[in-house]
């Protein structure tokens, strides 16, 4: 159970890294934005692993107890939590990302581009709630695989939509700093799919 938990916490923590790397190219200021709107992406990482955590101690005792039915009730509340918070969550990153980025910034340059970046992203926070739950739920019922193999195919999503959309390769637009904020919608959608699937 180790080395694929291991394995999928690493590529798991690869995609804002993956972001951050692409983007290096457009220059200082969308770095330094890039940084300021991965806080929020990290924020909610956290958020999502604590609703996740405190399920998955009720759904190890249930699987040890075989009883499914309270698996997918404890799984039902976690992900209604989750996905009620994130819609608040969603919304302050659509409404008010100029104000949000300010909170980690001065930088006349980099709050538009962080704004950009995050009133995209806003519409990749459900699926990155969906993504993270049940890759946390999954691994208290000793599924490891699935969470590994989701990762590795959203961060795979990630660095192919980012070489799209950021530079505009193969016929895309240029999108700069929004391209890597749409790679990151592509990759947690599909891997939210993927696990639902």
């Amino acid at each position: 159970l180790a080395l694929p938990i291991a394995f999928q916490n690493l590529l798991t923590s690869c995609g804002t890294l993956v972001d951050t790397a692409m983007i290096v190219g457009l220059g200082n200021a969308a770095t330094s934005a890039m940084g300021v709107a991965s806080r929020f992406g990290f924020l909610l990482n956290v958020i999502c692993f604590g609703f996740a955590s405190g399920c998955s101690a009720l759904l190890s005792q249930y699987w040890g107890a075989k009883d499914r039915k309270n698996i997918f009730r404890c799984l039902g509340f976690a992900l209604s939590v989750a996905l009620g918070f994130g819609v608040l969550y969603a919304g302050a990153l659509a409404l008010f990302p100029s104000q949000l980025a300010c909170i980690f910034t001065d930088e006349a340059q980099a709050i538009p581009l962080a704004a950009s970046y995050l009133r995209t992203f806003a519409a990749a926070v459900p699926f990155l709630i969906v993504s993270q739950v049940l890759c946390i739920c999954l691994r208290s019922v000793e599924c490891v695989r699935l969470p590994l193999v989701s990762s590795g195919i959203a961060v795979a999503v990630n660095i192919a939509a980012n070489y799209c959309l950021i530079g505009g390769h193969f016929g895309f637009p240029a999108l700069g700093l929004r391209g890597a904020a749409w790679g990151t919608f592509l990759s947690y959608s599909v891997q939210s799919l993927f696990l639902i699937v």
